[in-house]
């Protein structure tokens, strides 16, 4: 996409005429936005997203331009690009430009979007500024604003969930029952202190070559108990994560094969509610 095309859009589209709440690749935003760390983030050229241009409403990044950089973006680039910006939890839209088309996506996983072309494209029209911050936009699509669809709320829903089913199957006999929901909590409060090391690669391939362990998923799947507890000794002496504290509290001991089956549910993306497998992955 060239900035020609770039600017055609956001001047027909009337974004242009908001400079103040429009952030465009290559210029820097000012350090005192409340965001700034944020939007760097949507418009690194080497960053996940590689927007071309942010627009904020109130400072809060809300709509995300997005455009090929000499290749043509995939139905699966689309999906990587919604998946990032719904983990950022901030910006709702993601508009794909394609020279004289569009298309307006919501930032979380739904299906469907809206197609837009330059040449009826109105500052006035759908998803021009005016149309999203006079909120005619959320009116219109209110289920790309849901709130409850938010990546926190999101995941403190799937956290709840899966504690629920812990507490009800995941541990032996042996655990007295008042018990049942501290261990189930400490579990989860594990499993996301690893997966966040996982997934920010502060535990990657070279510290797993070197301790000789694996990844926490692939441990759970195979309901591989030494594996976990030589994975999480070894985190507590490197990490000291509070997380990890005492060692003689070990939740782990506990746990049966259905409880490997629920906490494998939760890391493979299922929602713990509805049983449905379409959640996309957190970035802890």
């Amino acid at each position: 996409m060239t900035l020609a095309s770039l600017n055609e859009w956001l001047e027909q589209l009337g974004y242009a005429e908001e400079p103040q709440a429009l952030h465009l690749r290559g210029r820097r935003v000012r350090d005192v936005h409340p965001y700034a760390v944020e939007i760097e983030a949507l418009l690194r050229p080497e960053g996940a997203i590689k927007a071309h241009a942010v627009f904020d409403i109130e400072g809060v990044p809300t709509v995300v331009f997005v455009g090929d950089d000499g290749t043509p973006l995939t139905t699966s680039d689309m999906d990587r690009i919604r998946q990032k910006v719904w983990n950022q939890n901030l910006a709702t839209v993601v508009i794909e430009l394609n020279g004289k088309s569009a298309q307006a996506f919501p930032a979380r996983r739904l299906t469907g979007s809206e197609e837009l072309f330059l040449d009826k494209a109105r500052p006035d029209g759908p998803f021009s500024a005016l149309d999203v911050v006079s909120a005619n936009l959320s009116r219109r699509l209110p289920s790309w604003f849901d709130m409850d669809e938010r990546v926190d709320r999101k995941l403190l829903a799937n956290i709840s969930a899966t504690v629920s089913h812990l507490s009800e199957s995941g541990f032996g006999a042996e655990l007295r029952q008042t018990e049942v929901r501290r261990h189930a909590e400490s579990l989860m409060g594990q499993v996301l202190f690893i997966s966040y090391l996982e997934h920010r690669e502060i535990v990657g391939t070279a510290y797993r070559d070197w301790r000789s362990v694996k990844r926490l998923h692939d441990l759970v799947s195979d309901g591989n108990y030494e594996g976990i507890r030589r994975l999480v000794d070894w985190l507590h002496q490197d990490f000291n994560g509070d997380f990890l504290d005492d060692d003689s509290y070990n939740p782990w001991s506990y746990v049966v094969s259905e409880g490997y089956d629920i906490i494998d549910q939760f890391l493979s993306r299922t929602d713990m509610k509805t049983g449905q497998g379409d959640f996309w992955n957190y970035d802890f």
